[in-house]
């Protein structure tokens, strides 16, 4: 079940969370403590109507190839997305390229842990991430505006949670909404553990 967290721009605009449609500031359990000191560049002091949305995902050992095939997809994916537009796929674009399939890479991560037990069938294999702009955002952003936008994401969760626990980070262009799934191995002092990594806050 995704668990849907707010980030808030509270740092730049008092008022970014009030312009939020209230359907949206509904979704939101948690406020992130997240600061977006790095993503200043991308928004200007006009863009108060902007808001974030970061969806999580925890996806057990059985969940993550359906996952892998719906991001890594191709034109010739077949799901039951009726959003997505298969003319649009190739402009799709990673900004952390999986170095294998997610289960290999994943498992290989792990086998070089010291763990002295076995890891649980129900663990939390992967942690996925759906991170967003209100749409407004991206009717005004320049294509070089909404790239640095994801690439300043993908380095706030490398820097925070560890590049080499960053499994993939692919951003989708051929739905209705830009947005990038963002992958992580959810590993902290040396185990396996998504608990400890989120509460429902970043």
């Amino acid at each position: 079940m995704a668990l849907p967290i707010a980030v808030k721009q509270s740092d730049f605009y008092s008022s970014v969370d009030k312009k939020a449609p209230q359907d949206e500031r509904n979704l939101c359990n948690k406020c992130s403590e997240l600061h977006f000191y790095s993503f200043a560049k991308n928004f200007n002091k006009e863009d108060k109507f902007i808001y974030i949305i970061c969806n999580l995902d925890k996806l057990k050992k059985s969940d993550v190839s359906p996952v892998e095939e719906e991001n890594e997809r191709d034109e010739t994916y077949q799901g039951s997305n009726s959003c997505i537009d298969s003319s649009r796929t190739y402009q799709n674009y990673h900004t952390v390229c999986p170095q294998g399939k997610y289960l290999d890479v994943i498992e290989d991560r792990i086998s070089g842990l010291n763990l002295k037990r076995k890891v649980r069938s129900d663990a939390v294999y992967m942690c996925s991430f759906v991170l967003t702009a209100s749409p407004e955002f991206f009717k005004v952003a320049t294509p070089d505006k909404q790239q640095r936008f994801f690439r300043d994401f993908t380095n706030f969760f490398k820097d925070k949670y560890g590049e080499e626990n960053v499994l993939s980070a692919i951003v989708h262009l051929d739905e209705t909404n830009p947005h990038m799934h963002l992958n992580l191995i959810p590993i902290v002092d040396g185990k396996l553990c998504a608990k400890e990594l989120f509460d429902g806050q970043l």
